[in-house]
């Protein structure tokens, strides 16, 4: 095995895109709808928010699902 192909691992490493991150976004977004949040709370959210509470809502559905 050479060390060449050591020393330009780092350098192949993929970037993260602007496309790709947008897109992620708009799937947590449609998540986020279908458990029942509202559209138009989601408008005034930022990324790190509508993460947050894609955290909480696996917790509210199960929790949703086990009153009824």
């Amino acid at each position: 095995m050479g060390t060449s192909r050591l020393l330009t691992k780092a350098q192949s490493r993929p970037r993260k895109s602007e496309t790709e991150k947008r897109k992620r976004l708009r799937t947590q977004k449609q998540r986020l709808i279908a458990a029942g949040m509202d559209e138009a709370a989601l408008r005034s959210m930022n990324a790190a928010e509508i993460r947050a509470a894609l955290r909480r809502a696996a917790r509210v559905s199960v929790a949703s699902i086990s009153m009824s």
